[in-house]
């Protein structure tokens, strides 16, 4: 059964894989494509999102969100993607246009315009769906799952205990956290296990769809030049997810810490169990947490999905 999606993104070579198994998967229907600042800055990110969308000449449309956090200044994380966000690879074709109007005015149109309840995919810092939610709170019955690239119930990437995504602006995450609609939190706690292989990377890297090839250059270059010479699916692991059964989920209850310091922008969960009560003082939300995932399944899920021969 086909699933409507739309993407909010930072894009990145990170989500430039999801985008690109997001829009060639048989069974999503890329309805929209949000862009907002991330690891690289607003105008950075909506042209590495249209070079890839036009690359693959699709029709989906794209809008231009938020160039900083709800109440602080952005700071970027280039270490691992480069100052271009895309790893030195560069999309062939023209890219594609941009709509007019602001992220959030598309998101509304779009989840309200759908005739079934609309997936979220985020895989941003969450500025955007922050002030979605906040100014089209009707938007909210209308999604039938917010699954975001966020947080971690373990160690973080940017500080001990805190992930990118939620790091970069806890307040609005604290915001889409408690907003009321359905939260899959894929975190920093799977994101790094699936991963291909060299024949895997080699395989996608010879296939005869643009898309394949597309991901096959970022997959060898994110390798080549990260630490662990791995290469990791990451976000797109988590898109790879809608499509096939290999993710454990824990329903948790959490709460995004937005006071200053060192646990800002960590994603506490409260694992103890029912037998304990949870602190009323703190905004807890229920959350699915990813705790353990297929990683063979989701590599598997995305090579069908773009290695064409």
């Amino acid at each position: 059964m086909s699933r409507d999606v739309v993407l909010d993104v930072d894009t990145g070579a990170d989500d430039a894989l999801a985008l690109l198994y997001a829009l060639r998967c048989a069974d999503l229907r890329v309805r929209a494509v949000t862009c907002v600042a991330g690891n690289v800055g607003l105008d950075r990110v909506v042209r590495n999102t249209t070079a890839v969308v036009g690359a693959l000449r699709s029709r989906v449309p794209v809008a231009a969100g938020t160039g900083r956090p709800l109440l602080t200044e952005r700071r970027e994380f280039t270490r691992v993607h480069g100052d271009d966000g895309m790893v030195g690879v560069v999309p062939p074709g023209e890219p594609c246009s941009l709509e007019g109007g602001h992220a959030v005015e598309l998101l509304r149109e779009t989840i309200l315009g759908a005739p079934d309840p609309v997936t979220v995919v985020a895989l941003a810092p969450l500025t955007n769906l922050a002030l979605l939610a906040r100014t089209y709170p009707e938007v909210v019955p209308r999604v039938a799952e917010l699954r975001l690239m966020g947080g971690s119930i373990g160690p973080g990437n940017v500080t001990p205990v805190a992930e990118f995504n939620v790091w970069s602006d806890p307040e609005a995450a604290a915001v889409v956290l408690a907003a009321g609609w359905p939260v899959s939190m894929y975190g920093m706690d799977v994101f790094y296990r699936p991963a291909l292989d060299s024949s895997g990377v080699a395989a996608l890297r010879g296939s005869a769809d643009v898309a394949g090839r597309l991901a096959g250059e970022i997959l060898h270059n994110l390798a080549v030049n990260g630490p662990s010479g791995r290469a990791y699916l990451g976000d797109a692991g988590l898109v790879a997810s809608l499509g096939v059964d290999a993710v454990t989920w824990t329903e948790l209850p959490v709460t995004v810490d937005t006071r200053p310091g060192l646990t800002r922008g960590m994603t506490v969960a409260d694992r103890r169990g029912p037998d304990h009560e949870i602190d009323a003082r703190e905004a807890w939300s229920p959350v699915r947490v990813a705790t353990e995932v297929d990683a063979a399944a989701l590599v598997s899920r995305y090579t069908q999905v773009l290695v064409r021969h």
